[in-house]
């Protein structure tokens, strides 16, 4: 993914109704094995094994690294969500709707000082 596809992403996030996202938080609590808020990429790593995925560890750097966003080295929850987020479930309107808060100028682009100011 872009920078740009995962600021909508994260944007698209912090939209969501609590309900909407409890599975999801459910989800990343059980990766998260030190209960800290964080999803370290040895915790990553460790729910791949887990999950039977067998993937050489370029492949885990790489895709975690998608997923890390601000390049941390740790996996936030905007990020999880931002990451595990369905595009094709998403309805014009709600695309619509985080345009227009990525757009804070309303010029009806989103542009460079857009997200600068986010």
């Amino acid at each position: 993914q872009t920078r740009l596809q995962n600021t909508f992403f994260q944007v698209f996030a912090a939209m969501l109704k609590p309900d909407q996202v409890k599975t999801m938080r459910d989800e990343f609590s059980n990766l998260d094995e030190h209960h800290n808020g964080e999803i370290s990429y040895e915790e990553f790593k460790h729910a791949l094994e887990r999950s039977g995925v067998d993937m050489d560890e370029t492949a885990v750097k790489d895709l975690f690294a998608c997923i890390d966003f601000d390049r941390q080295g740790i996996i936030h929850w905007n990020e999880f969500l931002a990451a595990t987020l369905d595009v094709s479930l998403l309805e014009d309107e709600e695309m619509r709707a985080v345009f227009d808060r990525l757009d804070t100028d309303g010029s009806g682009y989103i542009s460079f000082d857009n997200l600068k100011s986010l």
